[in-house]
């Protein structure tokens, strides 16, 4: 598939109702392989992700996308005008660019070394992060977190009083997700804020494993959407469990 042909695709999918940005990411080849797209709050992310699939399906791309992921910018909160809202998807899919696929290629996949402290059980691998979804009425927030395979996925979800952020949420679900693939452990959400760190912007989760210690995650925003660095930074926090490095 032509340069030209993934921008039009790219183009396409922006037009969507909802979507502000999007990215489309190739392998070694120049095969799609993984896209990525920004939308803003409250837009049905299910709906858009079908939206993306059904542009896929009308275009040849020269072999099959494996992944397809809808993020949720939530600019509004700190900007409030359709222009930054749109710079905010600008630097969304500079850092998706910059830190290409969320899902790596299984040729880049190796074992973990015999020397790695705490392994996980055998057989488990760090869970993908596939979707993420918030939504918000005037006093309570929704939060929906996939982890997993298209074959095999966990889903978490959870719902509070309505915080700056939806950090509590987003965390909480992404526990429950959590709790699925390791239920013989327990892990109960303490904190999670939005911190300044230098220039840059970060969050801390803090989970409390087992009710005996507390373990202590992190994320940068780097400009991306905070829901989704919000559950990366979960994940850091309780990634011993998993097997492995979290998606950044």
């Amino acid at each position: 598939m032509s340069h030209t042909d993934l921008e039009d695709l790219e183009a396409s999918i922006k037009q969507l109702p909802g979507v502000l940005g999007c990215v489309i990411l190739r392998t070694s080849d120049g095969t799609p392989s993984e896209i990525q797209a920004f939308t803003q709050v409250g837009t049905d992310r299910d709906a858009v992700q079908s939206q993306i699939l059904n542009e896929i399906a009308h275009r040849d791309l020269g072999g099959p996308v494996s992944q397809v992921f809808v993020f949720e910018l939530e600019a509004e909160s700190y900007f409030g005008d359709l222009e930054s809202l749109e710079r905010a998807a600008e630097v969304a899919e500079q850092d998706a660019r910059s830190h290409g696929p969320l899902t790596p290629s299984p040729a880049a996949t190796t074992p973990a070394p015999a020397s790695t402290p705490a392994p996980a059980a055998p057989g488990r691998s760090r869970p993908a992060l596939r979707r993420v979804a918030l939504t918000s009425s005037s006093w309570q927030s929704q939060a929906v977190v996939a982890l997993g395979s298209s074959e095999s996925e966990v889903v978490g979800t959870s719902s509070s009083e309505k915080t700056p952020h939806g950090l509590k949420v987003l965390a909480e679900a992404t526990l429950g997700a959590v709790r699925t693939l390791v239920p013989e452990v327990h892990f109960k959400l303490k904190t999670a804020a939005l911190v300044s760190l230098g220039e840059q912007e970060a969050v801390l989760v803090v989970v409390q494993e087992e009710q005996k210690f507390d373990v202590l995650g992190g994320a940068l925003t780097r400009g991306g959407p905070v829901t989704e660095t919000c559950v990366r930074a979960t994940l850091d926090a309780v990634n011993r469990r998993l097997g492995g490095v979290v998606p950044s």
